[in-house]
């Protein structure tokens, strides 16, 4: 598992980034709130969440091990996924 990554923001995507971490770019789904005060070629560090399915392997990433914490509570709600959590912690 990935807990935690702190790298070069290298591209700024509608709902993920791209950070390069060691040569290594992950893709990392977070909130609207973090992308959009995100800098092209600055520092971030993210505490992440890896969500595996059948088809796709995703890394989540939020800026608190708080906020990890939430999403992890909110997925465990019935009818609640991954992007639809996400979308909860950037409304609160």
């Amino acid at each position: 598992m990935i807990g935690k990554l702190k790298g070069t923001v290298e591209e700024v995507m509608q709902d993920h980034i791209i950070l390069d971490v060691c040569g290594i770019g992950y893709l990392v789904y977070t909130t609207q709130q973090i992308i959009s005060n995100l800098v092209l070629g600055t520092n971030a560090e993210f505490y992440t969440e890896q969500h595996i399915t059948e088809n796709s392997v995703k890394l989540y990433g939020l800026q608190s091990k708080e906020d990890i914490k939430v999403l992890k509570v909110l997925i465990k709600a019935k009818g609640v996924n991954y992007k639809t959590a996400i979308t909860l912690i950037d409304k609160l």
